[in-house]
């Protein structure tokens, strides 16, 4: 019996992490959407019709479009160019503002 205690516990914190992740994104995905908020909020303090919601979905829309058409018309980066500009160098670092 004692031998199994070890066990159990070792299974108990294994399945404690993803558990906890699991149950705080089900509260996110619960949440009203704040693209939802967001219309609430213009349609109660600042009049927006239906007719201008659509406009600003038409616009953003088509700018999304737009970048995705730019996106997969660019070439691929080379690959050992890619990570240029992603990772901060050490001499980036050493600034006032990161100390």
């Amino acid at each position: 019996m004692r031998a199994a205690v070890p066990a159990v516990a070792i299974a108990l914190l294994l399945v404690a992490e993803p558990l906890w992740r699991s149950i705080q994104h089900d509260r996110i995905a619960a949440e009203t959407d704040t693209r939802v908020l967001a219309s609430s909020w213009l349609r109660e303090n600042a009049d927006l019709t239906d007719d201008e919601e659509g406009e600003i979905a038409s616009e953003i829309k088509k700018i999304l479009n737009d970048a995705i058409k730019r996106a997969d018309e660019s070439p691929l980066p080379e690959a050992k160019t890619v990570t240029d500009g992603v990772f901060a160098s050490p001499a980036d670092l050493d600034t006032p503002h990161h100390k």
